[in-house]
């Protein structure tokens, strides 16, 4: 039997049926022609995957209802278009919602980064002027004990003091920034 010369309608009825053979010309008849209606209005890498999910939907699902085959594949690619830019659509709004919450993530971070920065330096400000020397090039210098020892000619047990009081009042003053600490790493 040759199949080219069958009607689409034939040809359609005959592979609802899972003839092969005459899904492969319904395929071949119509394939290229889909294919470049749909490069119309998207890249041709989607339209060939709007095109394929056309054929493998009629393969798996045959219709034995439809009218016209020529009409139904096209209307099927117009909604292939539409599906695929709402699903474009809505990836663009996700992105820009989850873009907008890693901003605000990160500002309410740097306002807390702010405020514990600015709370430090209270903090050190109501030290003594040799503890505020020794804790500033142990902590924010990263000297050693013994080198800070030798700058500013004191004995090592002197610079352990000095730090052991400056941290002593920083944990007093920093309290309140505990929990929002604990908070921001997760702990509580």
């Amino acid at each position: 039997m040759d199949y080219q010369h069958l009607s689409d309608e034939e040809l359609l009825k005959k592979s609802a049926e899972h003839d092969r053979q005459a899904f492969h010309v319904i395929y071949t008849r119509y394939a290229r022609r889909l294919f470049d209606f749909a490069c119309r209005k998207v890249a041709s890498e989607v339209a060939e995957e709007i095109v394929q999910d056309i054929f493998i939907r009629l393969w798996q699902k045959p219709d034995t209802g439809i009218d016209n085959l020529s009409a139904y594949l096209f209307a099927a690619v117009r909604y292939g278009w539409l599906n695929h830019f709402r699903e474009e659509l809505i990836k663009e709004k996700f992105m820009a919602y989850s873009l907008q919450q890693a901003q605000n993530e990160c500002f309410q971070d740097e306002n807390i980064i702010v405020e514990l920065q600015q709370a430090v330096q209270q903090a050190m400000a109501t030290l003594p002027e040799k503890t505020q020397v020794v804790f500033h090039l142990s902590r924010f210098e990263g000297l050693p004990h013994k080198e800070i020892a030798r700058q500013l000619s004191l004995s090592e047990k002197s610079v352990e003091y000095h730090i052991s009081q400056a941290l002593k009042q920083l944990r007093i003053a920093l309290r309140p920034f505990l929990q929002a600490v604990l908070l921001a790493i997760g702990l509580i």
